[in-house]
């Protein structure tokens, strides 16, 4: 994961402004996420970033632990005030078997190429389930559209890991909750500057030159404007006997 380290690092400053819920979605997320918390045992958000969960569940009374690789996004999550947060790989938490009741991750497993490495972790931590916050089936429009260009320009999509929503695919969830069918309204200018400059991981391994010309293009694609992307909004959940018996076979 080193290599993601640094990229994320460089996009602290915008994260929360860039890939943050809607206030009043992330109500609707944090109603139906705690439904399925339990109220006095440790939970460990892997990848927590500027602590967008951390916040509201420690806010809320529940014993959260956080870990990241990226020091740039803890500080920002130890500024708003979270207490448990510390530096820790997916694929070697820093904390003992067993102490943790649930994990959960939010679009981090796609980034971890030995993502059955980071289950296995979870396995050894976690004594009950693994949960997720979950968008899909599919990506946005104008990221797809952004990875057809670069591959057309010899530059195709790396994919390390599995999307999270994917893993369901390969191990059925104990629960699936719908929290709302959503359809989102992007700022094509917006979305066009962080294009250029790097801020949105599509671009990450596109060379600068390359990932100009291809804003460039996507300029004329989407010329003055909006793209919306509709997808269901989801929690899943997993029981780690579950996921420790498909690792033990696969």
């Amino acid at each position: 994961m080193d290599e993601n380290h640094q990229t994320f690092d460089d996009v602290a400053e915008v994260y929360d402004a860039t890939r943050s819920l809607k206030p009043e979605v992330m109500e609707q997320v944090l109603d139906v996420l705690v439904e399925q918390l339990p109220s006095e045992e440790p939970i460990l958000d892997i990848g927590c970033g500027t602590g967008r969960f951390l916040v509201p569940l420690q806010g809320r009374g529940y014993d959260v632990y956080g870990i990241d690789i990226s020091e740039e996004m803890m500080a920002k999550a130890k500024q708003k005030g979270v207490r448990n947060v510390c530096y820790g790989d997916a694929l070697d938490i820093p904390h003992p078997d067993g102490k943790f009741h649930t994990a959960m991750s939010v679009h981090l497993m796609h980034l971890i190429g030995n993502w059955k490495g980071m289950l296995k972790e979870i396995c050894r931590t976690t004594r009950e389930q693994y949960l997720s916050v979950v968008k899909g089936p599919k990506f946005p429009p104008y990221m797809d559209i952004y990875a057809e260009e670069a591959r057309a320009r010899g530059h195709p999509e790396v994919v390390m890991g599995i999307l999270e929503n994917q893993l369901s695919e390969r191990i059925e969830p104990a629960k699936v909750i719908l929290v709302d069918h959503m359809v989102e309204h992007f700022d094509t200018a917006e979305k066009l500057k962080l294009t250029r400059d790097k801020k949105l991981s599509v671009t990450w391994h596109v060379p600068d030159e390359v990932n100009t010309d291809i804003a460039d293009s996507l300029e004329k694609t989407f010329p003055d404007k909006e793209i919306i992307w509709e997808y269901d909004l989801s929690i899943m959940v997993w029981n780690v006997a579950d996921i420790r018996a498909w690792l033990e076979k696969n």
